[in-house]
């Protein structure tokens, strides 16, 4: 890694123009804010600044302004965090053709069991392939009224 003359980073033997930058666009400002953080830059911004400062780190054009740290002994990250793609896919739980199984809707009445939903749930969670993340995530989706 060296700095030019326009105090722009420059990392030794890497090909950007193969490097992958779609996904980037798909990140809302959270993810846009790990990502940045990940990779030392500054988080700080609007969702355009930061996603300009992003693609610019992706395609060899970072100066050392974005940088949050000290810009010596950089490792250059070309890959996000996540597949965001897999993740969006997912999420869109009918758009796709895996095998997908509904736990059924808890309400948490008298006639309800908690432990059966719960059961259902994990089975759920198993067939769908979802990550502790995801089924704490989805879990308000089949919840109703009081529970």
């Amino acid at each position: 890694m060296s700095e030019t003359e326009n105090n722009y980073i420059q990392f030794n033997n890497i090909d950007f123009s193969n490097i992958s930058t779609g996904w980037v666009h798909k990140l809302n400002k959270e993810k846009l804010i790990r990502e940045l953080a990940r990779r030392n830059l500054i988080t700080s911004g609007l969702v355009i600044d930061l996603k300009t400062r992003l693609l610019n780190y992706l395609k060899g054009e970072s100066s050392s302004n974005d940088f949050d740290t000290p810009t010596t002994n950089i490792t250059f990250i070309p890959n996000p965090i996540g597949d965001y793609e897999e993740t969006e896919i997912k999420s869109n739980m009918g758009d796709n053709k895996k095998p997908y199984f509904k736990p059924g809707k808890f309400t948490g009445a008298l006639s309800e069991n908690i432990d059966t939903f719960l059961k259902n749930y994990h089975r759920a969670s198993l067939i769908n392939g979802w990550s502790e993340n995801e089924k704490a995530q989805y879990i308000p989706i089949f919840l109703e009224d009081s529970a």
